[in-house]
């Protein structure tokens, strides 16, 4: 989802079906041709580099440091290893994730309840 105002556009959505709009293909192009003449490898998903040069005002060199820094910071975070008191509390169904929002954000469920009469309390 995009929204225009005369010459101002705003992308809304990155990760889910839509089609790009000229300048938007244009901005990925020029960002894989960007990245083959500095001798990067190019992203594989054009979701990432768009949301990349968004974020970072279509400059190519920052968008590209934005994705490797992204990619690092997942290969050192994931996949989280639960603890003890939260994998307990997964299999009691404390809390759980219930899908997304309207804006795709991540609903999660928490059964205050069923907290409250675990024993010991986390």
């Amino acid at each position: 989802m995009a929204l225009t105002f005369g010459k101002l556009h705003q992308r809304l959505t990155f990760y889910h079906e839509s089609e790009y709009l000229p300048q938007e293909i244009q901005n990925i192009n020029e960002f894989k041709i960007w990245c083959k003449g500095h001798g990067h490898a190019i992203p594989e998903r054009d979701e990432e580099v768009l949301r990349a040069l968004y974020a970072r005002k279509m400059d190519p060199k920052a968008a590209y440091e934005a994705i490797i820094a992204k990619q690092q910071f997942m290969n050192d975070t994931f996949p989280i290893t639960p603890t003890d008191n939260v994998r307990r509390m997964l299999e009691e169904g404390v809390f759980y994730l219930a899908g997304r929002d309207k804006h795709f954000r991540v609903v999660m469920v928490v059964s205050v309840d069923k907290l409250q009469k675990m024993k010991p309390q986390p």
